[in-house]
């Protein structure tokens, strides 16, 4: 099930995403209606548990579009930093599963490749914080989603991986490595 966190008039698109108060915003402005798939903590129910959980999430969404006054033929989906990794697999899970279709995506800062957590690429070199987000903090926060790193291959987990064999949803989003 997903929780509704704003009301439009329909038939209207839905935004459905793990949902923090930026990406709120953004789908505030772009979409009639927003739905959050109640997404578990990482290191209690690591992978694949939170993307279970939005795709149970969004198929709930689909299905009950039009009880909700929306067009289920305008969904999208999209979140930021660890929810934007979510939604990205989303779209990967409805290419390869015949859908939802899915209209869209908004991906914020999406961390879409979890392959190396100590590789200092150039946006961890660059972009270091010393004190809370650095590639120390994102190789532990890896190690809790992910207890076995053979998981990072998954393309669930990390959607830059994923085999190009047909498209998924359109997007919006900055994709780079973390």
């Amino acid at each position: 099930m997903a929780t509704r966190l704003g009301v439009g008039v329909g038939p209207a698109p839905i935004g459905v995403g793990a949902v923090g108060q930026q990406v709120k915003d953004e789908f505030a402005a772009a979409f009639d209606d927003v739905f959050a798939a109640g997404v578990t903590e990482g290191a209690e129910h690591p992978f694949p548990a939170a993307i279970q959980v939005c795709w149970a999430g969004t198929e709930w969404v689909v299905d009950n579009a039009e009880a909700a006054g929306a067009d289920p033929d305008l969904i999208a989906v999209g979140s930021d930093s660890a929810g934007g990794n979510l939604a990205a697999a989303l779209t990967l899970m409805a290419r390869e599963a015949g859908g939802p279709r899915l209209a869209g995506q908004l991906l914020v800062y999406p961390n879409t490749d979890q392959i190396d957590a100590t590789a200092p690429d150039e946006s961890m070199v660059t972009r270091d914080d010393p004190y809370l987000f650095n590639r120390h903090s994102v190789a532990w926060y890896r190690s809790h989603y992910l207890p076995d790193p053979d998981d990072a291959d998954n393309p669930t987990a990390s959607p830059l991986q994923a085999q190009e064999s047909g498209r998924a949803a359109p997007g919006a989003g900055h994709h780079r490595r973390m």
